[in-house]
């Protein structure tokens, strides 16, 4: 099997298909990998990633009477803009599942949802101690005693609620490493001998009867 894209989704269905060894699994990355790159790895350093080397930055179409320097990150990297991102992960309000439903998405309920968001590897908590600006954590104050504005220490704890607090978001905070989706759902499988991981590629043809041919861009490497 070969997955095209190794960002946020092909992360998790490489790593899903290829728990079977029956099955031969190729992702393929245009952009280099995250192993070992602490540039991408500490969560901290996010800003420093946009309009870098790792970001397609793909601009706007010019405005006659508009902003026309605005920029849309996009991640060329293995974990894709879980690799580029700042994680903050919000569970969505129970409204939006029943808005779905209403709209066809049968078996999108909150209900029925909210296990499988239980299963994701990744690691997400509110931000440590630690880790939090202290002008936020004023902000935070302020909200709750000058207006009375609930606190909540996890906004993902019960069903999402207005409040002030910190945002949860998918990191190790004892070691400040991101927890992407290359993170979580390749990097403990890099050694399955039926996974394949080549980054710095293009996929420039796919024939569903005969298989895949992918093209290196150029300076590639696997």
């Amino acid at each position: 099997m070969v997955i095209v894209g190794g960002g946020t989704a092909g992360s998790v269905v490489a790593s899903r298909l290829s728990a079977d060894p029956e099955l031969r699994v190729a992702l393929i990355e245009g952009g280099p990998s995250d192993v070992g790159d602490q540039a991408i790895l500490q969560l901290r350093n996010w800003l420093n990633l946009l309009e870098g080397d790792y970001d397609y930055d793909y601009p706007i179409t010019p405005q006659p009477r508009g902003n026309s320097h605005l920029r849309h990150a996009r991640a060329r990297v293995l974990g894709g803009c879980s690799s580029h991102n700042t994680m903050i992960s919000f569970l969505p309000p129970p409204d939006d599942f029943a808005d779905w439903v209403k709209a066809g998405a049968t078996g999108w309920s909150y209900e029925e949802m909210v296990p499988l968001w239980k299963r994701l590897a990744i690691s997400i908590t509110p931000v440590a101690e630690r880790d939090r600006n202290p002008l936020a954590e004023d902000f935070v104050t302020a909200c709750h005693t000058a207006l009375g504005v609930p606190v909540h220490q996890d906004f993902n704890a019960a069903p999402f609620a207005d409040g002030t607090g910190f945002f949860p978001v998918g990191y190790h905070p004892e070691t400040g490493i991101r927890s992407s989706a290359s993170v979580a759902y390749l990097h403990p499988h890099l050694d399955r001998p039926n996974l394949t991981i080549l980054t710095e590629h293009w996929a420039s043809h796919l024939d569903p009867d005969r298989g895949s041919r992918s093209a290196p861009a150029p300076g590639s490497r696997s």
